[in-house]
């Protein structure tokens, strides 16, 4: 089963932390390539956001943008959150 050695062993300790860190650090990479999209019911507002948190696309249809301004910043954040 496991080698209690090993587990005492601070070589073998570290050696797996590292592994770890790694790993999570890989993991890291991946998300943050990855790209999140998110819309409104109806469609009239949708965003795109990389794991980066980064906005990378933004879509408002003409008819929301024809409303009222404080409306459409309500809408717009309530998408992106």
């Amino acid at each position: 089963m496991f080698n209690k050695k090993k587990l005492n062993n601070p070589k073998h300790s570290t050696e797996l932390g590292q592994l770890f860190k790694k790993q999570l650090d890989e993991a890291k990479l991946q998300f943050e390539q990855m790209e999140f999209q998110s819309q409104r019911e109806d469609g009239t507002v949708s965003v795109v956001v990389t794991g980066r948190r980064e906005i990378k696309n933004l879509s408002i249809t003409h008819e929301l943008i024809n409303d009222k301004k404080e409306e459409l910043e309500a809408l717009v954040t309530s998408i992106i959150n």
